[in-house]
């Protein structure tokens, strides 16, 4: 619809990767299950995400296959107007996104976004970064980051919040920052292998109860 491609609602076999249209943008309903093949992905360029679940009809996006990973979520933005969205969303066994062409650190990349990240779970995360997040202005709250294999979220020359989140099961750092500016606030973490926060290169944060 218009510059909108919209996935509705129902259980959805991905068998390729979903590009989505230089400019255009990609909205996912509530009740949506996204079950990826291996080497699928989404990918979005010059546009936003919306993935409008609900507590009462989630979103997942997982491998149809839990031993081979599907190839994760990359966004992409010139305009901080343009704000991606994600809401009650499940997202599970996701490798770092790698279209051939551009290989990234993250199962999920916000790269120059205005980003909103809400009760979400991110389970089993194969990637080095369960979040890269890079030159973005972000919020993630109220989420649960579970046996990832290292940093649940890396933030480089971002802006934003961190509230309300719990983090178990982390081969690296839960939270990673690079020249970033950060409010942190209600961080549970238990079995980070590395740092709960790491906080670097000119970095600027603010703690309350960790």
């Amino acid at each position: 619809k218009k510059n909108n491609y919209i996935i509705s609602k129902g259980t959805h076999i991905v068998e390729k990767p979903i590009i989505v249209p230089v400019g255009k943008n990609l909205i996912i309903e509530a009740g949506v299950t996204l079950k990826m093949k291996e080497h699928t992905y989404i990918e979005i360029q010059d546009g936003y995400v919306q993935m409008n679940g609900k507590e009462n009809k989630p979103i997942e996006i997982l491998s149809i296959n839990e031993k081979k990973n599907w190839s994760g979520i990359y966004v992409y933005s010139t305009d901080l107007n343009k704000k991606s969205i994600l809401k009650f969303v499940t997202i599970k066994n996701s490798f770092q996104f790698n279209n051939n062409y551009i290989q990234l650190t993250g199962a999920i990349n916000f790269i120059n976004t205005n980003t909103l990240i809400s009760d979400i779970n991110i389970i089993n995360s194969d990637a080095e970064d369960a979040i890269n997040i890079v030159n973005s202005q972000i919020i993630i709250k109220n989420s649960n980051f579970e046996n990832n294999k290292s940093d649940a979220i890396d933030m480089d020359y971002s802006t934003g919040k961190i509230i309300n989140n719990t983090f178990k099961n982390i081969g690296g750092d839960a939270i990673d920052l690079s020249g970033s500016k950060v409010k942190i606030k209600n961080v549970y973490a238990e079995f980070v292998f590395d740092k709960v926060i790491s906080a670097g290169e000119k970095s600027y944060v603010e703690i309350e109860n960790l």
